[in-house]
């Protein structure tokens, strides 16, 4: 349930020039799994991705769209407790990753206005870092406790996408 770097996203480049592009990914993820009596666990996710990129026209319909670009995201999860849970102990988990990507895209013209693109994502892990709290209460006296670790994940993944032309 941690991992933002799979969530859709929605994203806008602009043609600044000839064939230099700027643009921005945006998403939001949440998930939430429960079993029969209720208990489980819940997580939101949020995320921005400033990009760069060029087109290298390669015929009419095809071209190549290498793109650079900076993610960072935060996402949390806690628990779900359900009426008959006996739990006293209470936790929640933040992840801030921050990621540099590299994004070779094939681009097909299927129409002047409507692209079609298929490529890779390459996330290279830059940050990771993660903060565990929790609250423990036993006989009335309530211990708390933070923790913070680092996790860093590397991401490659095939790609996919519609894109319209104005």
């Amino acid at each position: 349930l941690l991992s933002a770097s799979t969530a859709p996203r929605f994203a806008v480049d602009y043609e600044l020039s000839s064939h230099l592009t700027v643009g921005a990914a945006a998403f939001f993820s949440w998930n939430s799994i429960t079993d029969d009596d209720g208990d489980g666990i819940s997580s939101v996710g949020v995320g921005l991705a400033p990009r760069v990129g060029y087109s290298i026209t390669l015929s009419d319909r095809v071209s190549f769209w290498p793109r650079a670009g900076v993610t960072l995201s935060y996402v949390s999860a806690s628990p779900v407790r359900g009426s008959a849970s006996a739990f006293t102990t209470t936790s929640s988990t933040s992840y801030l990753p921050m990621w540099f990507n590299l994004e070779p895209t094939l681009v097909f013209a299927a129409d002047p206005h409507v692209l079609l693109t298929f490529g890779l994502v390459c996330d290279i892990p830059l940050l990771g870092d993660v903060t565990t709290q929790s609250s423990t209460t036993i006989a009335g006296m309530t211990v708390e406790r933070s923790t913070e670790s680092t996790f860093k994940q590397l991401v490659v993944a095939a790609q996919f996408g519609l894109t319209g032309r104005f």
